[in-house]
């Protein structure tokens, strides 16, 4: 029966695949966001334009201008740009913007500290995958708060820029890290409460 070093190890090679199927994902829902702005934006353009609405739903110009900037965002995010631009203007690269940037000991680490690193780098490309997904949630509260399509019902933009910060600090969680531990005051912070 494995233990839970085991299991993160193995984690760890599936991780990749499912990054890349959620970066499918995003480019699909961008794209239908882009297509679903150009639409509002012909829409509000056109005397005729309620008529293709629900009764509870306006065209708006506020709608259709958030929609193609978050679309055209997460588009961005299909070859992790945006990530890569908040990385390297906050943490000035410390993590590259590739994803999972943390090297994989893999199956073939012998000894127990070569197994317990690679179980490390698996919590640290999980963190990565949160933040993936935190930065999609961000998106979508943006675009939800100015289209008029649940304005108010999923929170408005404090809880998304949280988001925003909770994906930034997953995805560079070892950068986190080591700035808590090492940069704060000027000594080792967590140094003073564990050995």
């Amino acid at each position: 029966m494995p233990d839970l070093l085991q299991i993160l190890i193995n984690i760890q090679t599936v991780l990749p695949m499912f990054m890349t199927t959620l970066k499918v994902i995003v480019a699909i829902m961008s794209l239908f966001i882009i297509t679903g702005s150009l639409f509002e934006l012909w829409g509000l353009a056109h005397d005729n334009h309620n008529k293709y609405m629900a009764a509870n739903r306006r065209f708006s110009l506020a709608g259709g201008l958030m929609g193609l900037l978050v679309g055209g965002t997460m588009l961005s995010m299909t070859t992790l740009d945006f990530i890569g631009i908040t990385t390297r203007t906050l943490t000035g690269g410390s993590v590259t913007s590739q994803l999972l940037a943390y090297s994989a000991g893999g199956a073939a680490a012998t000894s127990l500290s070569a197994s317990a690193q690679a179980g490390t780098n698996a919590i640290f490309m999980i963190l990565q995958v949160v933040g993936f997904l935190a930065y999609i949630k961000f998106f979508m509260l943006l675009k939800n708060r100015y289209d008029g399509s649940g304005a108010n019902q999923q929170g408005g933009l404090g809880i998304a820029f949280g988001y925003l910060l909770g994906g930034f600090a997953c995805w560079n969680a070892q950068w986190l890290g080591n700035v808590v531990n090492n940069d704060i005051f000027g000594f080792k912070l967590l140094g003073l409460f564990f050995n």
